[in-house]
């Protein structure tokens, strides 16, 4: 199966006053131009017919929480991507679907300082299942949407967000 996961994105989360235009520029860039050149590419392949794109957003897109208006805009921005592109597609076979996992404990975030600090624990008490996801969490259901079993799933956007949203 041909298959594009995609997964880079770049956050910093501020108030909106001290988003500066060379941050909007770098999210903008990674999160929605990156996202929207690689399917594009993808889908200029023949060998691509019949094959999957899924495209990592957030949950912030259903939440909405504080300090990440540009953040969750780009992603907001690749869901609808994800929704038009799905219907593009479709007659040639290629479902395209997005995942929206909650804050996680990743490398990222680790490197950032979010997790163990007030704001991760903050976040994780919000969180139904009262923690942060992880990359074990969500890999699952991409490995799911990649596969055969969901041949029927297209231009969806999939929460795995422990209920929060």
């Amino acid at each position: 199966m041909n298959l594009l996961v995609n997964n880079a994105g770049v956050y910093a989360f501020m108030p909106l006053e001290a988003i500066a235009e060379d941050e909007f520029h770098r999210q903008v860039d990674t999160n929605v131009l990156g996202p929207f050149l690689t399917m594009r590419e993808f889908a200029g392949q023949p060998e691509a017919d019949n094959g999957s794109i899924i495209n990592v957003v957030t949950a912030g897109i259903s939440n909405h929480p504080p300090y990440t208006a540009l953040y969750t805009a780009t992603k907001s921005a690749l869901s609808a991507a994800t929704i038009v592109a799905a219907k593009e597609l479709a007659p040639r076979g290629i479902r395209v679907n997005a995942v929206a996992p909650t804050a996680s404990d990743t490398e990222g975030t680790r490197a950032m300082g979010f997790v163990g600090s007030d704001a991760g624990a903050q976040t994780a008490s919000q969180i139904p299942l009262g923690r942060l996801g992880t990359p074990d969490d969500i890999a699952p259901l991409i490995v799911f949407l990649a596969s055969g079993e969901a041949r029927f799933i297209t231009g969806d956007v999939i929460f795995a967000s422990g209920g929060h949203r």
